[in-house]
């Protein structure tokens, strides 16, 4: 049990977290990861026991972190803790995983000559065949510019064509859960920057992952 100091100190670095997240300092993502995904995770584990596999739980997190990042101006000092705060919006995006998808609504014809004809092979488009190989060739020039941990874990998303399992890399790469959130999130920011400044623009969400939020 933690004494009547230990939880004061923990205030004050909640406090402390609050303030650079309302602030947009990266550091106060970095601390609230470092602080309280572990514990998050194992709740949200807790808490969609046979509902949601491990990986579906990770990706809520995930998900959780770039919204608190998002959000970080909007948090208020008297709001519950980062932690709890981290927790509530992880939650809601694990229920989302639970909602049924909506199916696409059936259209019946009377008669099979009512159908329209499916539409015919159309040729490639060499212009967005050429781009994409340029994008192919940036990502990898631009790859060589982040850290060794930020390369190594957003090499082994593509590979695993999405967010690859946390716990594996963090065993792979000797580190911990929450240090592969902020390598993948700042790692995912650097590229999508370096890229930008190659001449490649991206929409609201793109296939290096999260919703753009730029840094001022």
């Amino acid at each position: 049990m933690a004494t009547p100091v230990e939880d004061t100190a923990c205030e004050e670095r909640d406090e402390e977290t609050a303030r650079l997240l309302a602030s947009g300092d990266p550091e106060g993502l970095r601390r609230l990861l470092a602080d309280h995904a572990g514990a998050v995770l194992a709740m949200l584990a807790r808490d969609f026991s046979g509902l949601l596999d491990r990986q579906q739980i990770e990706d809520a997190l995930a998900e959780a972190v770039i919204r608190a990042w998002r959000a970080g101006a909007r948090y208020e000092p008297m709001a519950p803790s980062p932690g709890a705060w981290l927790y509530v919006i992880a939650r809601n995006r694990a229920r989302s995983l639970l909602e049924p998808r909506r199916v696409p609504e059936l259209v019946y014809f009377a008669s099979l000559d009512d159908q329209p004809a499916p539409a015919g092979p159309t040729a490639p488009d060499e212009h967005a065949i050429a781009n994409s190989g340029v994008l192919a060739a940036d990502v990898e020039r631009c790859m060589e510019t982040l850290s060794d941990q930020q390369r190594a874990v957003l090499r082994a998303d593509l590979a695993h064509g999405g967010i690859a399992p946390a716990g594996m890399l963090a065993a792979a790469l000797n580190t911990t859960r929450s240090a592969i959130y902020v390598a993948r999130h700042f790692g995912r920011r650097a590229l999508r920057d370096a890229l930008r400044r190659c001449g490649h623009a991206f929409g609201v969400r793109d296939r290096l992952g999260e919703p753009t939020r730029h840094l001022s």
